[in-house]
């Protein structure tokens, strides 16, 4: 497994890595996933209307990281803009 360049994250085949990252928030309750797939361990839970930052994209997943630390895999359609 792959990891990103100073984050100590794994990375994917296929990902691709925002150049900076991006102000969403969360368009519902939503898993954080481990790996961009519905059937991946879940590492976190946030809120509908949550802040994060968007880091890069895989098969429709977004690799997003929340105020409070954690990051976690969440599908494109529960992500929007600011």
């Amino acid at each position: 497994m792959r990891l990103r360049a100073g984050e100590g994250v794994p990375s994917h085949k296929g990902e691709t890595l925002f150049s900076q990252p991006i102000e969403l928030k969360l368009l519902q309750r939503t898993s954080l996933r481990q790996d961009p797939a519905s059937n991946s361990k879940v590492v976190g839970r946030m809120e509908k209307g949550a802040l994060v930052l968007g880091y890069s994209m895989s098969a429709g997943w977004i690799f997003v990281g929340g105020e409070d630390g954690v990051k976690g895999w969440v599908p494109r359609s529960a992500v929007g803009a600011r």
